[in-house]
């Protein structure tokens, strides 16, 4: 059953009070909802002051939890195993301190009290603490110096210093984006970035800005003091090595050779990459290693009509939003870079700070389970994010609903499980998991074979051949083997070599892996070669399988390691 909103309990506490008295604290209290006695009466019949005491630091505490969580109610006069205590016990002045709560600020509690049967039977009362979320501020004591907590689940968690600035960000108490960096310098404009945000940021203006003036109104420099400074957002957009005073703003890959449930106990990592640089540039340098290289695995599949299908490890788009909400929404006042790590079985991304939902959230879920809604913590970034576009022509970053529902979907759609998600203290981690284990396993006997209509390599080309002569048909054949390069090559494949009646090609970054030593120099990359024949009278693409070696090194990396007296000729 799903539990009321602490405001229905509220409004009308008669039509829940199955619920109040729940018979153990496991229904009733939670994110939302918790219930205290209001201390035992002595043998007189009167309260004791040390245990009013007591209950006042309890109520404080559970008042401050709540509103620096999503609020919540409190329910005084109720124990733990749902028999209700009451207040009777307490005298006016007794009660009255109890319901004030006057040594706390920056709460919005609202308090009544409602009349009761207690367990005795005699008309009693219990009192009821609504608490709101807190706006722009944290609610702490009076104190010096001041304690606050945080509802987490069935706790109220003390803020440390570290959560407390945490929260604090995400209030807007502290303007992280805007507050002033470092001193402002022009030679640290990355002019390509400016030029990109200035091309779609100016389009429809009437008037001319500087550099300067521009980033200004923006809100990438600041002019509260002498001199001009950067902003931590324009730090993190504009500047062309962010990394010198923000030194956690980047992206770390790593790749271990074990599945992620060891993790713990896992090994060193195979390989370690880092990705720095102003925030688009993270990103488009990600883009284009994750197309160039054969980090993940793509598999080959035979169509039933023909061909071949392309079957990547994930789903691109998968793997490209999870680092790019992962780059816009991270908290960048936490020290840590993102890290990016690859399993066997899964790929992790994990990003500082904690994800931000206008309503409470699961440590642990799928996207199957829960719909995720736009509430962006870099609202700076994620605007000026919006204002320029990638290679593609596409923006950087879609609303969080639709970029995680295309990661779901695409995941559905090679049979992968929805993205998981565990939410930390202080991170936010994307689990994608693949299904390695069964597509790279041999087809069984038991497996239902695929319909095909190929018994060898040959494969008839119909009408090439009638009414031409030897050479129409070898001019034909050229222009043939012309536009299947062409083709290829707009595919994704790069032709090794052409010759008269065909060519060589192969998928790029698709190498078979090898020793990581070696494939910083060379990679083996399996290849097709098609050819056009002339059998009595008939033509035929005849494809056959091969292997193509590539260096990977430039003409500088190369005559650095060599010499270039060796490369002369090559």
């Amino acid at each position: 059953m799903t539990p009321p909103k602490p405001k229905q309990v509220y409004d009308n506490p008669d039509a829940y009070w199955d619920f109040i008295t729940s018979a153990t604290d496991a229904v009733f209290e939670g994110q939302h909802f918790d219930r205290k006695e209001a201390g035992r009466p002595e043998a007189d019949g009167t309260a004791h002051k040390a245990k009013l005491r007591n209950v006042r630091d309890q109520i404080e505490e559970c008042v401050s939890a709540f509103a620096n969580a999503t609020g919540g109610l409190l329910v005084l006069g109720v124990s733990s195993s749902g028999a209700v205590m009451g207040l009777k016990h307490l005298n006016e002045e007794q009660l009255n301190a109890l319901l004030k709560v006057e040594r706390l600020v920056h709460h919005n509690c609202q308090v009544r009290l409602h009349d009761i049967v207690n367990a005795q039977g005699a008309p009693d009362r219990v009192a009821m603490f609504l608490v709101s979320a807190s706006d722009g501020a944290i609610c702490e004591t009076l104190q010096t110096p001041p304690k606050a907590w945080i509802r987490q689940g069935l706790q109220n968690v003390p803020l440390s210093d570290a959560a407390r600035d945490r929260l604090k960000r995400d209030r807007r108490v502290v303007d992280f984006e805007r507050t002033p960096c470092t001193r402002f310098d022009a030679r640290e404009i990355d002019a390509g970035v400016l030029q990109e945000f200035k091309d779609s940021y100016l389009s429809a203006a009437s008037y001319e800005w500087t550099d300067e003036e521009l980033l200004y109104q923006v809100g990438a420099i600041s002019r509260e003091g002498e001199p001009e400074a950067w902003t931590n957002a324009g730090t993190l957009f504009f500047s062309a090595n962010p990394q010198r005073v923000l030194p956690q703003a980047n992206i770390r890959l790593l790749r271990f050779e074990a599945p992620i449930a060891d993790r713990d106990e896992r090994p060193p990592p195979t390989y370690d990459k880092s990705f720095g640089g102003s925030v688009t540039k993270q990103i488009r340098d990600f883009r284009t290693f994750m197309a160039e290289s054969a980090f993940f695995k793509t598999f080959q599949r035979r169509n039933p009509n023909g061909g071949f299908t392309d079957e990547p490890e994930y789903p691109a788009i998968a793997i490209d939003e999870a680092i790019v909400n992962a780059v816009a929404h991270r908290d960048y006042a936490i020290k840590l870079p993102i890290l990016c790590e690859k399993y066997a079985d899964a790929f992790l991304v994990r990003s500082p700070g904690v994800l931000r939902q206008d309503y409470p959230i699961p440590q642990h879920f799928t996207l199957d389970e829960l719909k995720l809604d736009h509430l962006p913590r870099n609202a700076k970034l994620i605007d000026w994010l919006k204002q320029i576009v990638d290679a593609r022509g596409a923006v950087y970053v879609r609303a969080l609903r639709e970029g995680t529902r295309q990661m779901r979907d695409h995941m559905a759609a090679l049979g992968l499980p929805a993205p998981e998600y565990l939410i930390g203290e202080a991170r936010t981690e994307v689990i994608l998991r693949n299904n390695l284990s069964r597509r790279e396993a041999p087809a069984t006997g038991a497996a239902t074979p695929v319909a095909t209509t190929e018994f060898s390599n040959l494969y008839p080309l119909q009408d090439m051949v009638d009414g031409l002569t030897g050479a129409e048909f070898d001019q034909k054949r050229r222009a043939l083997v012309d536009a299947f390069a062409t083709k290829l090559r707009g595919a994704g494949w790069f032709v090794d070599r052409m010759q008269f009646g065909g060519l060589i090609a192969h998928r790029q970054g698709m190498p078979i892996r090898g020793p990581e030593a070696v494939g910083r120099i060379v990679r083996i990359y399996p290849a097709f070669s098609f050819q056009i024949r002339r059998y009595f009278d008939r033509a035929y693409l005849v494809v056959d399988y091969t292997a193509q070696m590539q260096t990977v090194l430039n003409a500088a990396k190369a005559a650095a390691r060599f010499g270039p007296e060796k490369l002369m000729g090559l």
